[in-house]
């Protein structure tokens, strides 16, 4: 793999001044994340800030810089792209994939559970895929829960945050990831390998059919104890076909030499049953939704004014029906663009969430003014385009 922060240093360097700025999508422990858009080439991105002194104080800056070669390498359709880099004396900027419909944590709590044929079509396909390929090329995760799965505009699942990720044939002894995905040879201290991230698609697999994971205890000190004895049980409700539990049972295996590997996973019978190869559900989709609202709204516009009735009320119903913000001051809505430092330390509005959580809880905006950003998907990159620099695009 080549040093990416080397490639960079060939291109003309990015500035924030070729960005037109909008609204925060999320905070994190070292910065925040915004909605940003390139401004030669109009190319919607998310733009990731983090601030050094954050870096320095919590000694990540090796972390970081590792995670940036290793995502910068990855090119995948389920793997969130991480299209360059900048930064001044303060701070860092990623350039990243925009994935418009936010993090799949989200849409997990909003729901509860999922169906089969979503979990299987949407999520476990396309995350053993991109985990095959990511460790095809051995890129280890390490840390793979809701939170860091995000969806673009079609619902198509990305990887994302990849700061615990690394890239090593060999064993590993560092213990790192999120306490309910732990794998019991990560709980043992023990060396682990792949095999970890096969684990974590069995926890993930049962929450999203159960609507949480399988070893959650009310202590730490419980959970590893779970984890450990691999104390598994499946509820009477909601019913769960005996095929999804069958490999829920093979990928959360003690012995990690034993769990399903990815080819089996992909040729399981419940994956082969549900999945689709598009890795897209066929469900009323939130952006679908979205759609509806504009369609219903726009023909509905007309026969408010001819009637007489409000069409504010009428904005305002389609937002309670379809929990999206239709108004128009929303899209009069000004940020004071980037934080800085001090003001981000102060701010304790949104509370703590992980680096890459998209805030899922805001309602959804139809247009910025600032980007004037819509509903339509961001223009696709050709297919063998290498994103060290779009605006070659144009």
């Amino acid at each position: 793999m080549g040093d990416p922060i080397e490639e960079q240093k060939t291109l003309k360097p990015w500035s924030l001044s070729d960005f037109d700025i909008g609204k925060p999508l999320g905070k994190g422990k070292f910065g925040r994340v915004y909605l940003a858009r390139e401004i030669k080439s109009k190319y919607i991105v998310a733009l990731k800030v983090i601030f050094r002194k954050q870096i320095e104080k919590y000694q990540l800056k090796q972390q970081l810089k590792r995670e940036m070669q290793i995502q910068s390498e990855l090119n995948h359709p389920n793997v969130l792209r991480l299209y360059g880099w900048f930064g001044d004396e303060e701070r860092i900027f990623l350039i990243l994939e925009y994935a418009h419909r936010g993090e799949l944590y989200g849409e997990l709590r909003k729901n509860g559970h999922l169906s089969e044929k979503q979990a299987a079509t949407q999520y476990i396909a396309s995350l053993t895929q991109a985990l095959a390929y990511c460790h095809k090329k051995d890129v280890i995760h390490r840390d793979i829960k809701p939170e860091n799965l995000l969806l673009d505009f079609e619902g198509r699942l990305k990887i994302a945050d990849f700061g615990w990720s690394v890239q090593s044939r060999s064993k590993r002894h560092t213990m790192c990831g999120t306490l309910d995905y732990l794998a019991p040879e990560m709980v043992e201290n023990k060396a682990h390998d792949k095999a970890v991230d096969h684990w974590t698609l069995g926890i993930l697999c049962y929450e999203f059919l159960y609507g949480g994971p399988p070893f959650e205890a009310e202590n730490q000190r419980d959970t590893f104890k779970r984890i450990i004895k691999v104390d598994l049980s499946f509820p009477a409700t909601p019913n769960v076909s005996i095929e999804a539990q069958n490999l829920i049972r093979r990928l959360l295996v003690k012995d990690s030499s034993k769990r399903l590997s990815l080819k089996d996973i992909l040729e399981h019978p419940w994956i082969v049953k549900n999945a689709d190869s598009s890795g897209i559900c066929n469900y009323c989709t939130f952006g679908q939704c979205e759609f509806m609202a504009i369609i219903l709204l726009s023909s509905l516009a007309c026969r408010t004014v001819l009637y007489g009735f409000s069409g504010q009320l009428l904005i305002t119903l389609l937002g309670v029906l379809f929990n999206i913000d239709l108004t128009m001051s929303s899209a009069e809505e000004e940020y004071d663009g980037i934080d800085d430092e001090e003001k981000f330390e102060s701010d304790e509005g949104e509370g703590y969430v992980s680096q890459m959580r998209f805030l899922s809880s805001k309602k959804r905006k139809i247009t910025y003014k600032e980007l004037n950003v819509s509903t339509e998907p961001p223009p696709p990159l050709p297919q063998n385009y290498e994103p060290r620099d779009f605006r070659r695009l144009t």
